[in-house]
């Protein structure tokens, strides 16, 4: 992460970078007749791929000694393939890549040096997990949620701290 910081703007960026490569497969477990099978065999296996690119970048500015504004901007990239059988035997072939991107913005209200209060607004959307994609009809590539008439998440928050000195 990167943090610099102004007379009244604070900034922070970062991010990050994952790679997955590996096979997704199902062993039998158990059988009650094993017909020759080993116990151990597996009946599917399936080669899958995942880049996963994030960055965010937030920033706090100070109106005064009371209101402060933030802005919190996440975006990610997801690229994802998948090759062979799944556990119901039907071949899966997945090569898809997309860009998901959440915003954040608030504002804070300090009451007094105890209290404050708080109102944000964030739009939160994901990507297609694997399931998402193996259990999709034939010629259905799903979306990140937000897109193509999907539901998104709209998040409208108040909130408060609110403390108070007890003296015994």
């Amino acid at each position: 992460s990167l943090i610099r910081d102004w007379e009244k703007l604070r900034l922070r960026w970062g991010g990050a970078y994952h790679y997955y490569d590996g096979e997704h497969f199902g062993e039998i477990v158990w059988l009650e007749n094993s017909f020759g099978i080993d116990h151990l065999d597996r009946y599917y296996t399936n080669k899958a791929y995942k880049n996963d690119a994030n960055s965010f970048i937030k920033l706090d500015y100070s109106m005064n000694k009371k209101t402060r504004l933030y802005l919190d901007l996440q975006g990610r990239y997801v690229a994802y393939s998948a090759l062979g059988p799944d556990n119901d035997q039907r071949m899966i072939q997945v090569d898809t890549a997309m860009l998901v991107f959440n915003p954040k913005a608030g504002v804070s209200y300090r009451l007094n040096n105890s209290n404050r209060i708080y109102f944000s607004y964030a739009v939160g959307n994901r990507e297609p997990t694997r399931n998402d994609f193996i259990d999709a009809l034939p010629g259905v590539t799903p979306q990140p949620l937000g897109r193509r008439g999907s539901s998104k998440t709209r998040l409208y928050q108040p909130s408060a701290i609110l403390r108070r000195s007890l003296s015994l």
